[in-house]
């Protein structure tokens, strides 16, 4: 029988039924057909809602064409299907000891329906290696997230992980990841910009007013070219005219007649206290200990009519992003840390045995994918969209496929050159319209290229310009008193030299140099220590 819990943002499902009280005003449930997270197929776009029979059989028919971070549940008297982003970056959680089975979207559902409170302490050497999750880990011991090749790659699931394809109570739509095999280089091209268009036009339908970020980098000027063409965008970037990122925004505005927000909305308060890094962190699962500082802490007025577009998770999904050091003796930011800590090689290396056929930068695609990686919660969360829109119309499987078909250079691709392909199949002056302050190389002919452009690595001047005003969300967190000094404003070092985290830290002795320390090293200890006292309280 299916045991289902949820509110309008999270859910459990379980196979036996504990009468418990779960976090967050989360209810048993008879019947449902949910969208949890944000969805959207060429037409619509779902976020935290109830939808039709019909809506979820489309989906289901159209998953590996649909774009977003969620998951689709269909609850039945004996099943619970499910539909996962085709990318699979929305969490889901998992337990399993062989007669019980526990999934669910939130981390603290899964604690307080378990009763568990076993600290995972590979998860925090992990995080300290690669600032990220690996391996499906999280911070309670025998919880484990689902990996995209837990979907997409029927003999490569881990074998603790559900049979997606026998399993009675729980059944996962596979996408259908061998849609566009056949499909060339300029082919996936031109469908992406094509998916792209369309999702930029349910968004622009959906919503009153658009925001999108455009900094100098080429993800985001990927998303403005599918939204240029509506009236109700406005754009924003960070920098004065100091800045080539400001500089090259104001020229693109000014030629393209895009106004300029009043005021930036889409940012969180400081984490300059343990309450608010606690409810950061209970909103991302404890996932996040890199940049957590940048999600969003609170809801805005009238979050039905804004909408924050981020320009990330474009064609090069890793951008750069190499998998954990190999020897993390001659690392320099680990070599103090007793390497018999790092326990994450035996993956890696069978990771890199599955997929030795893929190019380099498609390979640290994948394992960037698999593993979020250590960007995958900069610009955009999941938790965001708890209580605001922040979407990311780049999302797409085809992402993958691109990099693997790419006619250019490893090197070439890391400069952006898929995504100014994208870019140029919308809106060619855009496309060719310097970047930051990076020169790209001219890896291709281009036709009609403009005087000022991005290949020659120019420059603009530097002028009077003001910085945006920024209006930072009010944000409650009386409800995560954990310490004390909960509320108190206090740097990374007095947080961790504070009495009840000092206990904790003393259990890693290897690590406590990191006490004296103000760096990201520190942050992810101090992170993973509120998470312990909360898991352990």
């Amino acid at each position: 029988m299916v045991n289902y819990y949820s509110n309008q943002s999270d859910f459990l499902i379980s196979n036996f039924e504990r009468y418990t009280t779960l976090p967050n005003g989360m209810i048993k449930t008879q019947n449902d057909r949910h969208v949890f997270g944000y969805c959207l197929s060429s037409t619509e776009y779902f976020q935290n809602e109830t939808i039709s029979s019909e809506q979820f059989a489309l989906l289901k028919t159209n998953n590996i064409d649909c774009s977003g971070v969620f998951v689709a549940i269909e609850l039945h008297q004996d099943r619970a299907e499910l539909i996962i982003d085709p990318l699979c970056q929305f969490n889901i959680f998992y337990f399993s000891d062989g007669n019980r089975f526990v999934i669910s979207s939130s981390i603290e559902a899964m604690k307080t329906y378990l009763h568990l409170s076993k600290i995972n302490d590979s998860y925090l050497y992990d995080q300290i290696a690669y600032q990220s999750p690996i391996r499906g880990q999280t911070i309670l011991e025998n919880v484990f997230y689902i990996q995209f090749d837990d979907v997409a790659n029927r003999q490569q699931s881990r074998k603790e992980f559900i049979h997606i394809d026998t399993n009675s109570l729980i059944r996962i739509n596979r996408p259908n990841y061998q849609s566009f095999d056949d499909l060339s280089y300029t082919e996936l091209c031109r469908l992406y910009t094509e998916r792209l268009n369309m999702r930029a036009n349910v968004v622009a339908s959906r919503f009153d007013k658009i925001h999108v970020q455009l900094t100098g980098g080429a993800d985001s000027r990927l998303a403005l070219s599918g939204f240029s063409q509506f009236d109700n965008v406005e754009c924003y970037v960070y920098g004065n005219g100091e800045s080539q990122d400001r500089l090259v925004f104001e020229e693109i505005i000014r030629a393209r007649n895009i106004a300029p927000v009043s005021e930036i909305k889409f940012v969180g308060q400081p984490l300059s206290c343990p309450n608010r890094i606690l409810k950061g962190l209970l909103d991302s699962n404890f996932l996040k200990f890199n940049n957590l500082n940048t999600y969003m802490n609170g809801g805005i007025e009238s979050d039905k009519k804004y909408c924050k577009i981020t320009g990330y998770y474009g064609a090069n999904i890793s951008g750069g992003v190499a998998i954990p050091p190999k020897d993390t003796a001659s690392n320099p930011r680990l070599k103090s840390i007793p390497t018999e800590l790092f326990t994450y090689h035996d993956y890696v290396e069978d990771f890199t045995k599955r997929h030795e056929g893929l190019r380099s930068a498609a390979f640290n695609d994948r394992f960037y994918i698999n593993n979020r990686g250590k960007g995958h919660y900069a610009s955009h969360s999941i938790a965001d969209n708890k209580s605001v829109a922040s979407i990311d119309i780049l999302y797409d499987y085809i992402n993958l496929l691109l990099v693997e078909k790419c006619p250019y250079s490893d090197w070439e691709i890391d400069k952006n050159a898929v995504s100014i392909d994208l870019i140029y199949e919308n809106d060619k002056a855009l496309a060719l319209f310097p970047y930051d302050s990076r020169r790209v190389p001219n890896y291709r002919t281009f036709k009609d290229i403009p005087l000022i452009n991005c290949f020659d690595g120019y420059l603009f001047s530097s002028r009077q310009l003001e910085d945006f005003k920024v209006v930072k969300p009010k944000v409650s967190t009386n409800n995560y008193q954990l310490l004390e000094e909960g509320n108190s404003f206090l740097s990374i070092k007095e947080m961790l030299n504070l009495n009840e985290i000092q206990k904790l830290s003393s259990e890693y002795k290897e690590l406590l140099y990191l006490n004296d320390c103000n760096d990201i090293q520190a942050n992810i200890f101090l992170y993973f220590l509120l998470g312990q006292l909360y898991m352990q309280q």
